[in-house]
């Protein structure tokens, strides 16, 4: 489960994907592989090993530095309360991986369990800040209750520690108490700064669930706050089984291109919907929606995946349901893309990249 692939932006070749597998006597762990031939081929699949005999393993996610070694985040925890989020090198472009080296713990922030969905960006500026890593987290399921946080921690001597943990948010910029898991979703651009986006809903903040954007330009020290946009949470996508998880993106042909891609029902339905910053964040475009099928006909679409390639091109994957014989989460899927060339204001139209329904 929860696969994740990153590809080498030195290197198109190369790339290094992970998973959550199931071993044998030994519980969840994560698997690797590689390819260095553009997924022609692949390496020997490799268990990362616990950091205790009865921990189980979650929510990997891989970075390349500049010097193309590959970093590799994940959860390993116990059900008795205890368990961190660790981060592990790989030197031979993740054939083999070192030690763990430990990020934050369970009881770091007491009773917040501040380790769920680690996501790992590193800088490849070439500034003064290259090599930092940065792992951002959120409060797992079982946190004591408000107020909740997303988290995040830094290594600034390229994984060979990482420094105190610290939230995010802050007063007049706080995540609130009523989301529960206040995710965090970071990017590096190319100049070094640290960005991320993470969600709030506090009354004394606005009467408005909005997302926040957090901009750091010296190394996670210290934020400058910007809203991304508020709505009504008429426009949310309720059903509890949809892939929901949005996500910041970071063109490295320009620095100051940020893409944020989210689900939303405005058109009536769950739609993947984009917003684009060509300042920093200071001001985003409306939303635009990416999936073309026709609006409010009743298709669920949800899991959305993006990524910028090197020259400032953005593509977009999602599940979609368009085909579908029925609504709902539960109705046959098939996975779906899109693009948005540079310097263009809009998407391509959408093409099918799956060959079968699901």
């Amino acid at each position: 489960g929860e696969p994740f692939i990153a590809v080498n932006p030195q290197n198109p070749q190369h790339m290094v994907v992970a998973w959550m597998g199931y071993v044998f006597l030994n519980r969840i762990s994560i698997r690797t592989r590689a390819s260095f031939d553009g997924g022609k081929s692949w390496s020997i699949a490799v268990i990362v090993p616990h950091a205790a005999d009865d921990y189980t393993s979650a929510d990997p996610s891989i970075g390349f530095d500049g010097g193309g070694n590959v970093f590799l985040s994940y959860i390993d925890h116990d059900d008795e309360e205890s368990g961190a989020v660790y981060v592990r090198k790989s030197t031979d472009g993740g054939l083999t991986w070192g030690e763990e080296v430990l990020v934050i713990q369970y009881d770091s922030d007491p009773g917040k369990l501040p380790i769920d969905r680690p996501w790992i960006s590193i800088d490849r500026s070439g500034g003064p800040n290259q090599g930092n890593i940065y792992v951002t987290t959120m409060n797992a399921k079982g946190a004591d209750g408000p107020p909740y946080h997303p988290y995040l921690t830094v290594s600034e001597n390229s994984g060979q520690s990482f420094g105190e943990w610290r939230t995010i948010d802050t007063a007049g910029w706080l995540s609130g108490p009523y989301i529960p898991q206040p995710m965090p979703t970071p990017v590096v651009t190319a100049d070094g700064r640290f960005y991320c986006i993470y969600p709030s809903f506090l009354f004394s903040q606005g009467i408005l669930p909005r997302y926040i954007l957090a901009r750091s330009d010296n190394a996670g020290a210290g934020f400058e706050y910007n809203t991304v946009f508020a709505s009504s949470t008429s426009v949310a996508v309720t059903d509890t089984s949809a892939k929901k998880g949005y996500l910041l993106r970071a063109n490295p042909a320009n620095p100051g291109e940020l893409a944020f891609l989210y689900l939303s029902t405005e058109s009536g339905d769950p739609d993947i919907i984009c917003r684009i910053s060509e300042d920093g964040g200071e001001s985003w475009t409306d939303g635009i929606r990416v999936n073309d099928d026709l609006p409010g006909n009743g298709r669920m679409q949800d899991l959305v995946w993006a990524a910028f390639d090197q020259d400032g091109d953005l593509a977009v994957t999602w599940r979609d349901r368009r085909n579908a014989q029925d609504t709902g989460y539960a109705a046959s899927y098939e996975i779906w893309g899109a693009v948005k060339l540079k310097n263009t204001d809009n998407f391509t139209s959408n093409f099918r990249i799956s060959d079968l329904q699901v």
